[in-house]
């Protein structure tokens, strides 16, 4: 039996969630405490959206199919 196999769903949803939260972490930080940091406005290009879910969609299908 597989180590993946004795999690409970909402142990195996967690790590899901833990694997993908990073991809959001930038979109959770104030400006002020970003720029309090650099001292200055960086140029940030404009979110690719699409991209995103896309990117979260395939890494989640790839998740799924390892837990499986």
């Amino acid at each position: 039996m597989s180590v993946l196999e004795q999690l409970s769903d909402l142990q195996v949803f967690l790590l899901n969630w833990l694997l993908t939260r990073d991809t959001f972490k930038l979109n959770m930080v104030p400006v002020e405490n970003v720029l309090s940091l650099v001292k200055h406005h960086l140029s940030v290009p404009t979110p690719n959206f699409a991209f995103e879910i896309n990117y979260n969609q395939i890494r989640n299908e790839r998740f799924n199919d390892l837990t499986q």
